[in-house]
């Protein structure tokens, strides 16, 4: 907690502002009745907004301040979203945003949530203090800023405001960590004013929150500004793997009602945070156990969950493309570690691992299954998939299943169906693991067969070329390994001894050569031009800064440095020329 004027954050502002509560209703409004949307496009156009769209946000980066001033006249805000593309009816791509960077209510939603740097509070109809003051000096956490909405102290309402804390880092993650976090503060600030905070939509991910305005003359307009900064941790909020929100999360995350998706949804995010919950790895031993052997024992804990109804309707309804676009979850075809490592070259992230002792990969088929057991193919997949990553949800099997359906399997006759899909990946997910590993033990043995030999034992995360990574892990581990004191033999033992260690294949000769030679390249930095003007000593002569250029290991032009002593030296008498014939004519 600290104050911090100047402290500058990201917020979805609206560009448009609007001067009573009439037309922000009306802009944020949609409906399918038509009678009611020819009203609320009338309001629209008597207001001087376009009838056919609502509020357009866009995100701005502002301090305290400069917000509550845009609030103060008008404008509305909602969080960071990241509005998510589609194919239109012409199959062209929309990227959810408009020209000007800006999108509109309809990608404000959960799923589009993005990140939260505010966590606002509304205050309605509140009749148990006389005034916001004496509420705010109940509160052991003063918001950064309040200000009034438009329905304060309007006949028959009573205190109407809005709390805004902001934060020094935003929330992020899933739009359910959002509502924990709202949650907190809410209880936090109902503990301290020993009242009920009527209106959480503060919970909702998605909700957007109007201004006020302060020119109309009608509105009784208060508001101030702290300009104190928090940290989560300074309302007891926890991390998003805390058995805090996981408790949150398992009390239907204060949900008034929960409807069945709902309860998936939130089960889907409990096994992300934690998933001993799903499943109970038992170890006979120190040493880290095979998945596939019988010493990995995987215990269910909480019910098996089932394939959301929105879901399989998106499948039914969407083409392949909308599908891919509208659920970014992971294709899963080898079974990888959690654990990746960074390794950054010019902005690339070249993702990678050790292979893990178990690996294998599914079959990539070249050519698309037309006949024999197509159904079964994808049913051995689905089970493999649970070997590999026994947390994997009925909705990510399926969506996988979905995948290979449309990447390697011909389904031009007998079609294979969304329900045959569905019906399969409920099988799935009544099967033990051990039954699993009986009944397709034969082919877990080919996929071990199958298993490509990976050079050095390195794995890349997919979409990363092969060829390229290694060179640059290689070259990696070559700054590491090799020392500048030591031969060119001594340096190869010593790093084919540590790559023995790791289990890794030997290097040849040739390649810590090719290394070498690129050192030596790297040295050699070729000066021309401004750069090689700014590492001339003017003041010296041509001999003795090539000597220094070349002592740095600078690959440089003798002639070239040579004419820009020689020009600069004809500037100076040129200069010196000029001075003397001034001052005698002075004289």
């Amino acid at each position: 907690m600290k104050k911090q004027s100047k402290y500058k954050f990201v917020v979805s502002l609206s560009l448009e502002k609007f001067i009573d509560k009439t037309i922000c209703n009306a802009m944020i409004m949609n409906s399918t009745d038509k009678e009611e949307m020819k009203e609320i496009r009338t309001t629209r156009k008597l207001y001087g907004f376009p009838s056919n769209h609502g509020i357009s946000y866009k995100e701005i980066e502002l301090t305290s301040s400069e917000l509550c001033e845009k609030l103060l006249h008008g404008h509305v805000f909602c969080q960071c979203m990241e509005p998510r593309g589609y194919f239109d009816k012409y199959n062209k791509w929309k990227t959810g945003y408009n020209k000007n960077g800006s999108f509109y209510s309809g990608n404000k939603t959960n799923e589009n949530f993005s990140s939260a740097y505010l966590m606002c509070v509304d205050i309605d109809d509140e009749f148990s203090y006389k005034s916001i003051k004496s509420y705010i000096r109940k509160l052991r956490f003063k918001p950064t800023f309040y200000y009034t909405t438009y329905s304060h102290k309007q006949p028959g309402k009573g205190l109407r405001f809005r709390l805004i804390y902001v934060l020094d880092k935003p929330i992020t993650g899933s739009y359910l960590y959002y509502r924990y976090c709202n949650y907190k503060l809410n209880c936090l600030i109902e503990e301290d004013t020993k009242t009920i905070i009527k209106d959480k939509c503060n919970l909702v991910a998605s909700q957007y929150f109007n201004g006020t305005y302060i020119d109309n003359p009608d509105f009784n307009v208060e508001y101030k500004i702290t300009n104190i900064i928090y940290s989560l941790s300074d309302f007891d909020i926890y991390t998003d793997n805390s058995n805090d929100y996981a408790n949150f999360l398992k009390n239907n995350a204060a949900y008034k009602s929960i409807t069945n998706e709902k309860q998936i949804e939130i089960e889907e995010e409990l096994f992300r945070i934690k998933p001993e919950l799903k499943i109970e790895k038992i170890q006979l031993e120190e040493s880290k156990k095979d998945l596939l052997s019988d010493n990995f024992v995987v215990k269910e804990i909480l019910k098996e969950q089932d394939i959301p109804t929105y879901f399989i309707k998106d499948l039914k309804q969407l083409s392949y493309k909308e599908f891919r676009e509208k659920y970014h979850l992971q294709y899963i075809y080898r079974n990888t570690s959690d654990e990746w490592y960074d390794l950054i070259i010019e902005d690339t992230n070249y993702k990678w691992q050790n292979v893990p002792d178990n690996y294998f990969e599914l079959d990539y088929f070249s050519k698309r299954v037309k006949k024999g057991h197509r159904t079964k193919i994808l049913f051995q997949r689905m089970c493999l998939r649970r070997l590999m990553k026994p947390w994997l949800t009925a909705k990510e099997i399926l969506f996988n299943a979905y995948i290979d359906l449309y990447k390697f399997i011909d389904n031009t006759s007998d079609l294979i169906t969304i329900d045959d899909l569905v019906t399969k990946t409920r099988t799935a997910m009544t099967k033990s693991l051990d039954s699993i590993r009986t009944e397709l033990k034969s082919k877990i043995e080919d996929c071990f067969k199958l298993t490509p030999k990976y050079e050095h034992n390195i794995l890349f995360a997919s979409g990363i070329n092969y060829r390229t990574g290694l060179h640059y892990w290689l070259i990696n581990r070559f700054d590491e390994l090799y020392d500048n004191n030591k031969s060119v033999n001594e340096n190869l033992n010593y790093i084919n001894q540590v790559f023995k260690n790791e289990n890794r294949k030997p290097i040849s000769k040739g390649v810590l050569y090719n290394y070498i030679k690129g050192l030596k390249q790297d040295k050699k930095i070729e000066l021309k031009g401004k750069e090689l003007k700014s590492q001339i000593d003017f003041s010296k002569g041509i001999k003795w800064n090539l000597n220094q250029l070349r002592s740095k290991g600078y690959k440089i032009n003798q002639n070239e440095v040579t004419e820009l002593i020689n020009k600069r030296r004809k500037q100076r008498e040129y200069r010196k020329r000029k001075k003397e014939e001034k001052n005698k004519q002075i004289v």
